[in-house]
């Protein structure tokens, strides 16, 4: 991988969170090949344990279900067990469990694709949240 220019305000603003003791949301946007993902990734080097998963491209035309098979084959490969969830609040509440170990950055890339076919995604996605980490006093950033 090249060095890492050109981001370095940003990256030092997202390094100030991790003095906090509570878990932050970080919304990254902007128009596609800016570099976000790169700055996501260069981020996750300051974190014991991170989690970086991304939603499949429109251009596969992904189902819902397909959206939530990749997410799974993810969260396998991060070793994060998804015990057979079909449901975004159950994937996201499995996530959140893994999360409470230890400070973890979670990265949600390409995030409308992944809720793209899924009108319940974003709802899933703040009630999980809302439970599990808005009011955690645990170090964990996402």
């Amino acid at each position: 991988m090249t060095n890492f220019r050109g981001r370095e305000a940003e990256l030092k603003e997202l390094m100030q969170l991790q003095q906090k003791t509570s878990a932050s949301l970080v919304v990254f946007r902007g128009r596609r090949r800016i570099g976000k993902s790169r700055l996501a990734e260069e981020f996750s080097k300051q974190f014991p344990k991170s989690y970086i998963f991304s939603g499949l491209p429109p251009s596969k035309h992904p189902t819902a279900d397909a959206q939530r098979a990749e997410f799974r084959q993810q969260m396998h490969e991060l070793g994060i067990p998804s015990n057979d969830a079909n449901d975004w609040s159950d994937l996201f509440r499995q996530v959140s469990k893994a999360a409470q170990q230890s400070p973890v950055l979670i990265v949600l890339d390409e995030i409308t694709w992944m809720g793209s076919k899924d009108a319940d995604f974003l709802g899933k996605l703040k009630i999980t949240w809302d439970l599990h980490f808005a009011d955690s006093s645990s170090k964990c950033n996402k």
